[in-house]
């Protein structure tokens, strides 16, 4: 059996001014990847059960200088060697609290994901 080790993928991240539209928004220049059998951490929505495990947020924080401009990202899944996880979860922003209605739109781009042995 071949073993993945790393999720791989490019991602644009938009202007500055994109984050800062008020306090909350700030966290949305980061990416918080996770791993479950299901798109809710609900035990009742799979026979499988819940394995879940979370990436941490902070890890994936895009630098000002990487904004406008496709960086490469790459997420560590030797953690998730022999559990059942089904669905690969990309939450932007992580889960801040409050209404998300900014004056304007975040928009991120993805392109190229990729499973890797290395």
């Amino acid at each position: 059996m071949q073993v993945y080790k790393k999720l791989r993928f490019k991602v644009y991240a938009p202007a500055k001014d994109a984050f800062t539209q008020g306090a909350m928004y700030a966290n949305y220049q980061k990416l918080w990847p996770r791993f479950m059998n299901y798109l809710w951490a609900f035990t009742t929505e799979s026979s499988y059960g819940q394995q879940l495990w979370n990436t941490v947020a902070a890890d994936y924080f895009i630098p000002d200088n990487n904004l406008q401009k496709w960086i490469d990202m790459e997420v560590d899944l030797s953690n998730m060697i022999g559990k059942h996880n089904r669905v690969i979860v990309i939450n932007i922003g992580g889960e801040p609290s409050g209404t998300y209605a900014p004056a304007k739109d975040i928009v991120y781009h993805f392109a190229n994901f990729r499973l890797t042995k290395e």
